[in-house]
């Protein structure tokens, strides 16, 4: 039925009734009612924050300051009607019966007022200061001043002429529009006032607030109780979702807020908050719910997401910033409340009347609109005569299609609101009637046919009754069947049991039945055995068992007397509390009691005994002690250390036997709970005085029941929202000449002490616990204690000195604020002020100069006879340097002989280097033998003892690395005569193998030096490793004196050692040089080196670099190629080697064949 449902329905009046308003906006924001001094009045008409943080209120009597300690009047010569911070400098204007002008101050100095309508004469009383970014405009019933921003001597006034009325300003970005009474808004063009076009007919009304939404949009309230946006050029009507509470009520004031919201103040039904967007009421605040009452004279703001109202008997603070939430403000609660539960769906509050539950109650209206009734069948239409061929529409019929809607309306005197969006989807509720029926009533006019012809099918209509949900609204209701006093309720599945002064009731459904009757029940705890508890009660202890046929009761241990709390700690121990006694109850497996034993606590007065668990321990809690039950003494003893030391009877809150609350000083501390608290929602307890419950819903929120009978919600705390900023400021000073308003630099003489300095830091929520440190530097070292008494500071006595003085506060959440500091010179006495101790200092200068002038004389004589010997030791020293310099003259010519020579004799190596550079093979021609190769060859010299070889003979490569015995020119020198020998045997000699080249190599050695063997010969030679490379046959030859062949092969290294004797003579009989011949594969990398890599000193122990560490890092690049391997040998090196000096030359031959 709802295809092709088309409803119109218009604004349904009904009455009003101020739930309603509230919406689903469960509970209000926290409210505070600053009290004023007896010597303040209440009544302000103006409200804002300086930007030192300091709430300004243009009073009747004068303006009025408060910074969250003190309220006082300001010193000025004029009473304010109105206060306005300009935004762009943030400087104070002010507006009163005569004048207008700003409040201007240096530094700390108190305000002064600065008239800036002294030009003018006869301005009116000033009742409206507006400003946009270049200009300033006070506005009176008589004149309108303008007064440039940059330039206040630039000003200029409109006067109203006679029979007019100045009595609406809106000033926007590019000018202002001024309101005549009866005559509507008008603007300026070339100073003239001129009317400004309107559709909405501001000629009939007047402004009543007019205030910035947005940067480019403004708010307009008129006296007709509308409200519309202005955004510099044309209106547009606003028309909020509970516009009909305005129409009710009379605007007064209004504010733009955070967050795209508006406040709109009246003079008869509080304040409520707009969200500009939507409409909708957020909230709503008058007398009903927490305001003293329902005028609304002023509002203003203040940098703590704080909301100020003024009514005509004093102020009221709205608190954004706190995640807590008032439910007060829901009808139905009845006597004082004691405790409150939430099981997750439902709020129940006990009280001394009862228990309640908070009830949402949805009421309807049924509203009767026209429905489409498709057919199946063609109908025929009737045709009349005097027309035909054309369609008759009957009278009830909606013409053209269009949907026609009747609404009930209901009149009982005045207006209410619908609550809901306009085009909120609303359920259908048809009515019983069968469709015959329902054709009959749509049938009540009928137009007799002349002629019937067919046609095609049109639609038919019929009427149809639906529900639409008219308002939403929450009160408290008693839970049926229990009036008295409910001290505690424990969650039992989807029931609860209320612990009662008349017994223990059930609630089910929201009725509760008796369990036990006529007892005086103070506590109910449950058992570890599933749906058994235990009650306290003035009788003694109960038990109470729930089985499928209903409650099993049975009171034992009644000679306990009046029982105030139980506790189970196993299921075979119970522990009861009374008065300042203690039993301990063993109990049996049928739930009987089998053992009970005292402990008597020793308190002078009589308290109840409150025993709790604390993390599966015992403890009982009376007056400012706790007690704890020692297993080896079997008996009770102070639970010393486990808990801090009162200084005040600590408060208890146990209602709820899972959690317990423990409160010292303003601090509350969780002691035992099952469930993860939020610590930053403890804090917030701070907020309320004398809390009588505490309560944790599944969700996460604390229930709060104050002493003033308020239930607060407390709601889970985001992350994602800053702490708003939180001052402090230095106030004054006083002393004993009087009091001066505090400088950051201050000067005191020693005589004004005991001195007093004031601070104070702005913070409007429960300022009397706002607490103060500080710290004279370098008086004292270390912060002061935390103390609400250091507001005033007091210093009796300072050392003359420079002082800096450090102060900070923190609010009652334990927000810290920031550090502010102020420079204090003490001035001495006259006997230690600096004109005396010179005077002083003199005197003694003059008894000083007298003593130095008798000194004097005699130093006078002493001084002839040392010059005298000085010219005796000056002659013998110019002797000495004379012979000095000649001395040098003659090094300094040493030093330049030895200087040629060794640059010629550099030289000469140079040339020899490059020699021997040139008769080394060339890579050209090793590039004949080998495609992939590397050749490191670092000289520790300009010329090297280490040298390689390549030659080609027979079709066989023979290559050799050899290291001569020295380096430099000696070693240079052996590396000649080794490759002359290499190259005469590869000329001469026919070779067969590696070893018979080194034999041959040995023996021209010898013969070219001559070597003998005889005792103290020298035995220069060389170690050289030598391969003779057979391609065709796929073979190597090597011999080695000293130096191995390594052969790596897939990885695998293959080490051929070379014979432990050297090319040269030797101590041993000259053996012939062994002969290795082994395979090779195509892939496999053989290296020959010189002993120089292995022997280089480095690292971090500065330790040789060894064999082992050279062929591992060989093993470490065979994936790599030659070239690029010889790179990673030689960064290898110098990272090893460091900033050391190389040892020795470097040679490394690798070949890939």
């Amino acid at each position: 039925m709802r295809k092709g449902l088309i409803i119109t329905l218009g604004w349904l009046f009904c009455i009003f009734s101020w739930p309603d308003v509230l919406k689903a906006q469960l509970g209000n924001p926290f409210i505070a009612q600053p009290k004023l001094p007896p010597d303040i009045t209440p009544e302000n008409y103006s409200i804002i924050q300086d930007p030192d943080g300091v709430m300004l209120f243009a009073n009747r009597q004068g303006t009025l300051s408060y910074n969250g300690i003190e309220w006082k009047y300001l010193d000025l010569p004029v009473v304010p009607s109105v206060l306005y911070l300009e935004p762009e400098n943030r400087q104070v204007y002010l507006g009163s019966a005569s004048s207008y002008g700003r409040l201007a101050r240096t530094g700390n100095q108190p305000y002064r007022y600065e008239e800036l309508s002294g030009d003018f004469s006869e301005i009116g009383h000033i009742v409206e200061i507006q400003s946009n970014t270049t200009h300033i405009y006070f506005m009176s019933s008589e004149t309108l001043s303008e007064i440039s921003l940059e330039d206040p001597g630039h000003k200029k006034i409109w006067r109203a002429a006679p029979g007019q009325v100045f009595d609406g300003l809106l000033v926007h970005s590019n000018g202002f529009l001024l309101h005549i009474r009866h005559q509507g808004f008008f603007h300026t063009r070339s100073d003239s006032l001129v009317r400004f076009p309107d559709e909405y007919g501001f000629d009939s009304t007047s402004p009543a607030a007019v205030f910035p939404s947005s940067h480019n949009e403004w708010t307009l309230c008129t006296r007709e109780n509308q409200i519309y946006f202005f955004d510099g050029e044309n209106f547009r009507l606003f028309k909020p979702e509970d516009q009909d509470y305005l129409s009710s009520n009379i605007i007064s004031c209004g504010l733009s807020l955070p967050g795209k919201q508006m406040v709109i103040g009246t003079y008869t039904g509080g304040c409520m908050i707009i969200d500009r967007n939507t409409g909708e009421t957020n909230y709503l605040f008058n007398y009903r719910n927490g305001l003293p009452e329902d005028e609304i004279l002023a509002m203003g703001t203040d940098r703590n997401q704080g909301l100020w109202l003024a009514q005509e008997v004093g102020l009221s603070r709205v608190d954004f910033s706190f995640p807590v939430r008032n439910f007060n403000i829901y009808p139905g609660l009845e006597g004082n409340l004691h405790t409150s539960l939430h099981t997750g769906k439902d709020l129940y509050v006990g009280t001394s009347e009862g228990v309640f539950y908070l009830n949402e109650i949805r009421e309807y209206k049924e509203v009767e609109v026209w429905v489409r009734a498709e057919d199946r069948q063609p109908q025929q239409v009737p045709v009349a005569e005097e027309s035909a061929g054309k369609d008759t529409v009957r009278k009830d019929e909606p013409a053209g299609e269009k949907e026609s809607v009747s609404e009930t309306k209901e009149k009982k005197g005045f207006f209410r609101w619908l609550f809901g969006k306009k085009n909120k989807e609303e359920e259908e509720k048809e009515e019983s009637e069968s469709e015959v029926k329902a054709q009959e009533e749509s049938s009540e006019e009928t137009i007799e046919p002349v002629a019937v012809e067919p046609a095609p099918v049109r639609p038919r209509y019929v009427r149809r009754k639906i529900s639409t949900l008219e308002s939403v609204r929450y009160e408290f209701t008693r839970v049926t069947g229990l009036h008295a006093k409910c001290r505690q309720l424990i969650q039992m599945g989807n029931r609860l049991l209320a612990a009662t002064n008349i017994g223990v009731f059930e609630i089910n459904d929201q009725t509760a039945s008796p369990v036990i009757e006529n007892m005086n029940i103070r506590y109910i705890t449950p058992s570890c055995r599933e749906n058994v508890f235990y009650a306290a009660g003035s009788a003694g202890i109960l038990v109470l068992n729930r089985e499928p046929g209903g409650w099993k009761k049975e009171l034992w241990a009644a000679d306990l007397g009046e029982t105030a709390s139980i506790l189970e700690e196993d299921a075979q121990t119970l522990w009861a509390g009374e008065t300042n006694r203690v039993f301990r109850i063993k109990v049996n497996n049928r739930l009987q009691p089998v053992e009970i034993s005292e402990y008597t606590l020793p308190m002078v007065r009589p308290y109840r005994v409150m025993a709790r668990a604390i993390s599966h321990e015992p403890f009982f809690f009376v007056g400012t002690s706790i007690f704890t039950y020692n297993r080896e003494a079997d008996a009770l003893e102070p639970a010393i250390g486990k808990f801090p030391e009162f200084t005040s009877t600590p408060q208890l809150i146990c209602n709820h036997y899972r959690i317990t609350w423990l409160r010292s000083e303003q601090n509350w501390e969780v002691l035992n709970s099952p469930e993860t608290i939020d610590p930053r929602l403890i804090r917030y307890l701070r907020l309320f005085g004398n809390i009588r419950d505490i309560s944790l819903s599944p969700t996460g929120e604390l229930w709060v029941i104050d002493g003033d009978n308020r239930l607060s919600k407390i709601l889970p705390v985001s992350d994602t929202g800053a702490e708003t900023p939180f001052h402090v400021y230095f106030t004054g000073l006083s002393h004993a000449n009087g009091y001066q308003e505090i400088a950051t630099y201050q000067e005191i003489g020693y005589d004004q002490f005991p001195i007093d300095i004031h601070i104070t830091a702005p913070y409007f929520v429960k300022p009397e616990n706002t607490a103060y440190q500080y710290r004279m530097d370098p008086f004292m070292k270390d912060w002061s204690k935390w103390s609400s008494q250091y507001s005033t500071i007091t210093f009796h006595n300072l050392p003359p000195g420079e002082y800096t003085l450090y102060v900070r506060a923190r609010n009652i959440l334990g927000n810290t604020s920031n550090i502010r500091s102020a420079q204090f010179v003490i001035h001495p006495p006259f006997y230690r002020t600096t004109w005396f101790i010179l005077l002083m200092a003199m005197g003694a200068l003059l008894l000083v100069g007298l003593i130095l002038w008798l000194w004097t004389r005699k130093l006078q004589h002493d001084k002839k006879v040392l010059e005298q010997k000085v010219v005796e030791r000056t002659l013998e020293i110019t002797r000495q340097k004379e012979e000095i310099e000649s001395q040098r003259d003659e090094l300094e010519r040493q030093r330049d002989q030895i200087a040629h020579q060794k640059k010629e004799i550099t030289d000469s190596i140079l040339y020899a280097s490059r020699i021997q550079t040139a008769i080394l093979p060339p890579h050209e021609s090793i590039t004949r033998f080998f495609r992939d190769y590397f050749i490191i060859y670092i000289p520790r010299d300009i010329v090297s003892g280490d040298f390689y070889w390549f030659r080609e003979q027979n079709g066989k490569i023979l290559v050799a690395a050899a290291d001569c015995t020295g380096h430099g020119v000696p070693g240079a020198f052996m590396s000649m005569l080794g490759l002359t020998a290499l190259n005469d045997i590869a000329v001469n000699t026919r070779i067969r193998n590696a070893g018979q080249v080194l034999d041959d190599l040995r023996n021209r050695v010898i013969t070219a030096l001559h070597q003998t063997g005889r005792e103290g010969e020298a035995k220069d030679g060389m170690d050289i490793s030598l391969c003779v490379i057979d391609q065709k046959k796929k073979k190597i030859h090597f011999s080695g004196a000293f130096n191995p062949l390594l052969l790596f092969r897939n990885q695998e290294l293959i080490e051929i050692p070379g014979d432990k004797m050297p090319i040269g003579i030797y101590d041993r009989y000259l053996k012939p040089f062994t002969n290795h011949v082994l395979d090779y594969y195509p892939g496999d990398t053989i290296y020959l080196f010189s002993d120089g890599f292995i022997d280089q000193f480095g690292g971090k122990k500065e330790k040789k670099f060894k064999s082992h560490r050279f062929r591992n890092l060989l093993a470490s690049i065979q994936d790599q190629p030659l070239n690029r391997q010889m790179e990673l040998m030689e960064e290898a090196f110098l990272t090893w080697k460091g900033t050391l000096d190389q040892l020795d030359d470097i040679l490394v031959i690798g070949i890939r064949l």
